[in-house]
């Protein structure tokens, strides 16, 4: 499980001296760095129902952004069970951005502006063969209650070269308030998240009629066919390029391989 968190900064420049002093507020002064991200594993023994499940965990911050990552050990096999994991996460993440005093070191950077928020959506990476996934006999099955529809994962080579044979389809559900989806790979995923950001999270810091009184906002119901929509055509634009370039790079590939062969057969022809 990933949970994508946005800092709503409004109008306010972080300058470089004060982004490092907010790193090392929040993080600690010496966080593992990946890239421009800092990163800090969390603590999550003895935390009741949680713990028994997740096997790691993982804060990262970059700028504006904050990425929580949830290893988790037992699968889901009901939808009840993600919704209330769900909100013991949200509420642990509640606890821990107080207890840090994350909003009150923002606020100390954002002098003159507005109360500052942190804009959150989970992402949920199941296991393709988890029960979770089976399909019913139709009409009364999960595929008739929308809860997914089916991406094509064009990253794949092998799908690429085998056709049909290799095909590498994700599962997601993109009509509820969170994505839910089968394993994806590193460019589908990526393309995700930043579709969540861009097309999600972005809006809402700036949609001023839609917040709530709370710090912290999970809530996206309220422009989530907009999304879903963004999503969808956005995806399937990536996608399509993405398909293009590598069917190139393929096509390429077997015209040098066939160059190389026929040379070689001159050669032995000749000599």
């Amino acid at each position: 499980m990933y949970v994508l968190c946005l800092i709503d900064w409004e109008t306010k420049n972080l300058k470089s001296d004060e982004y490092k002093n907010i790193t090392e507020e929040i993080m600690g002064s010496q966080p593992k760095t990946i890239g421009n991200w800092a990163i800090k594993e969390l603590d999550m023994k003895n935390q009741n129902n949680l713990s028994n499940r997740i096997l790691s965990a993982e804060l990262g911050f970059y700028h504006s952004r904050f990425i929580f990552k949830f290893e988790l050990e037992s699968p889901f096999n009901k939808i009840s069970d993600i919704r209330d994991f769900r909100e013991a996460i949200q509420s642990k993440i509640n606890e821990y951005c107080n207890k840090k005093k994350i909003i009150e070191i923002i606020k100390k950077y954002r002098k003159g502006l507005k109360k500052p928020h942190i804009f959150c959506y989970s992402v949920f990476e199941l296991d393709g063969k988890s029960d979770f996934w089976k399909s019913e006999k139709r009409p009364f099955s999960m595929e008739t209650t929308c809860f997914y529809t089916e991406l094509e994962d064009s990253s794949s080579w092998r799908r690429i070269i085998l056709g049909l044979i290799g095909r590498n389809r994700v599962k997601m559900r993109i009509s509820g308030p969170k994505i839910i989806s089968t394993p994806m790979t590193k460019w589908f995923f990526n393309n995700i998240v930043n579709l969540v950001f861009h097309e999600a999270l972005y809006p809402l810091s700036r949609d001023k009629n839609i917040l709530k009184n709370e710090d912290i906002h999970y809530g996206l119901e309220q422009r989530l066919e907009i999304f879903a929509s963004a999503l969808l055509k956005d995806f399937h634009s990536y996608s399509s390029v993405h398909l293009k370039h590598n069917l190139q790079n393929i096509a390429f590939i077997l015209s040098l391989i066939g160059g190389i062969i026929g040379i070689i057969s001159f050669v032995l022809y000749f000599f």
